[in-house]
């Protein structure tokens, strides 16, 4: 109810000031706060301590420098889900440092890259849309999570150990993952002789999807020593040192999914398998975004509850009152 309230509170106040932005910030304490101007993340930001919330509307915002530990939510990235509120947009490159330990990023689309620096550990990025994520800094950043996210670039986990990549739909190259990182049930689509691993070392791979035609796409550049469990290929790849088991090759693309082409992301594609049954991850549930324990929600809603209709008169009646109609439904992890 509380999550709820601060929704519905957001909503109100955007169509009371004409428009505007607002940025809802849910303190541990109990306050709310409203702030909207020229830079209400930003604002709502500096007046936020370690374990607050901060709600997003649809709209764009400029993000600071995240060194706090913070969750913060926006209302989605698809365009259908989000229809009532609009896409949630960072338009700024965003840096996370080590004082950020813990945060949840969700509901999201970054346009620019996120950048993981100085030791942040136990960060999650879920249900986003991000141009690229980088681990190239040091020290070294620890139990991570990115799950259920559209990643429209590189992945260079160069600094991140013990990373969890699940889940999600991946257009670029993954770089220098190594030993204790989990890579599984996700989806790269970079096809046409496009090489989609790079100096990735002691990694398990297991009920991912690849979609490359370059039958030497792990080992050209220096993917060696890892585990491949129960994945999806396209062609029969050359496995140089890997350890492999039960991975299914020379699948067909084009009856692959239920509606998918070429390497970009598409909202109008259906990442389901035609035949899940035909191809079981090593925990016994389907390969791709749609096995495993991280399920890829559909249209990658947030957690907190959704706003998927609304009607909000232009002007107050006769008796001074503005008729407001919402629909919204809860949702579940």
């Amino acid at each position: 109810m509380k999550k709820l309230y601060i929704l519905l509170t957001l909503l109100i106040l955007s169509t009371a000031v004409q428009s505007q932005k607002v940025v809802m910030l849910h303190k541990t304490t109990g306050l709310q706060l409203a702030f909207y101007g020229n830079q209400p993340l930003i604002d709502a930001y500096t007046a936020a301590s370690n374990d607050d919330t901060i709600y997003l509307p649809g709209g764009s915002f400029e993000a600071p420098l995240f060194d706090k530990r913070l969750t913060i939510y926006g209302a989605g990235h698809y365009p259908d889900s989000s229809a009532a509120t609009g896409k949630t947009f960072i338009v700024n490159n965003v840096s996370i440092l080590s004082n950020a330990d813990s945060s949840v990023f969700e509901g999201i689309d970054f346009l620019g890259s996120i950048s993981v620096r100085d030791n942040v550990n136990y960060l999650i990025l879920k249900r986003n849309s991000i141009l690229s994520i980088d681990y190239s800094y040091t020290p070294v950043s620890s139990n991570n999570r990115i799950e259920g996210n559209v990643i429209n670039g590189n992945i260079n986990t160069t600094y991140a150990a013990n990373l969890l990549l699940v889940n999600n739909i991946i257009t670029g190259v993954l770089i220098s993952t190594k030993n204790g990182d989990v890579v599984r049930n996700n989806i790269f689509t970079l096809t046409n002789q496009q090489y989609t691993l790079n100096s990735c070392l002691y990694t398990l791979f297991e009920n991912n999807i690849f979609l490359s035609t370059l039958i030497s796409f792990i080992t050209q550049y220096g993917s060696n020593y890892n585990t491949f469990n129960n994945n999806i290929f396209t062609i029969t790849p050359t496995w140089g040192s890997n350890a492999i088991a039960n991975n299914y090759v020379n699948a067909d693309a084009a009856t692959l999914f239920i509606n998918q082409s070429g390497t970009p992301f598409n909202y109008l594609h259906n990442y389901h398998l035609q035949n899940p049954g035909s191809f079981t991850g090593a925990d016994g549930l389907q390969c791709g975004i749609y096995g495993g324990t991280f399920i890829y929600k559909e249209g990658a809603v947030p957690v907190n509850p959704h706003i998927f209709q609304k009607n909000i008169s232009s002007a107050t009646d006769v008796n001074g009152k503005l008729n407001v109609n919402i629909s919204v439904a809860a949702q579940n992890e």
